[in-house]
């Protein structure tokens, strides 16, 4: 069986004999087999050597049979779950499902965080590397934002036209022009990818 691992974990002795382990917050690690649950009613929970349970907080990690997983605040949420690594390197990557594309990153060793605009200038600017993607991101995403605001005032105001029986053509434009401001949204998160394959092939 071959188990991603970050490169600096790989230097652990006996790692790859071991079943697994499991990495607390303040950085102890037990060897044995981890097991991972999720009850519906009850928090994550793992499961080391079928008899000691530990309930998962923000910074744990742990290596089994399915890969090796950092546990996270969920991204727009207050769940803690864990996600799977599936990129080392400089940009460690982290998704939530093989079906995903990564949605977390980690670089100098900090802890996974998702990949997110703010997350990504935070990271950047600590290095001063400075990213076209992200650039082109800002700009991307501003240019959305302003024709969804306009899209809005133009529905707005057609509603209001509407109600008094006028023509209601300016309140679709308005509903069309917000759907052409969602447009530029859809490739604003490969643009962050991007961003962090450009830093994982540069210099810095």
């Amino acid at each position: 069986m071959i188990i991603n691992h970050p490169e600096n974990l790989l230097s652990q002795p006996n790692i790859i004999d071991q079943q697994g382990y499991l990495q607390y917050k303040d950085g102890t690690i037990n060897y044995g087999q981890v097991e991972c649950f999720k009850p519906l009613a009850d928090r994550y929970y793992l499961l080391l050597n079928n008899n000691s349970k530990h309930y998962v907080v923000v910074g744990m990690k742990f290596l089994n049979d399915n890969g090796f997983f950092e546990v996270v605040q969920k991204k727009n949420s207050d769940r803690v779950i864990a996600v799977k690594l599936v990129e080392t390197g400089k940009v460690l990557l982290y998704s939530e499902s093989e079906d995903k594309e990564p949605e977390y990153y980690s670089i100098l060793n900090d802890p996974a965080k998702p990949i997110s605009y703010e997350n990504l200038l935070s990271s950047f600017s600590y290095i001063h590397f400075n990213s076209k993607h992200m650039a082109r991101y800002k700009k991307l995403n501003n240019f959305s934002k302003r024709l969804i605001q306009f899209g809005t005032l133009i529905s707005f105001y057609g509603l209001r036209q509407y109600s008094k029986k006028i023509d209601p053509t300016i309140t679709t434009l308005g509903g069309v022009i917000i759907i052409s401001g969602l447009i530029p949204l859809t490739v604003t998160n490969n643009l962050l990818l991007n961003a962090l394959e450009e830093y994982r092939d540069s210099k810095f």
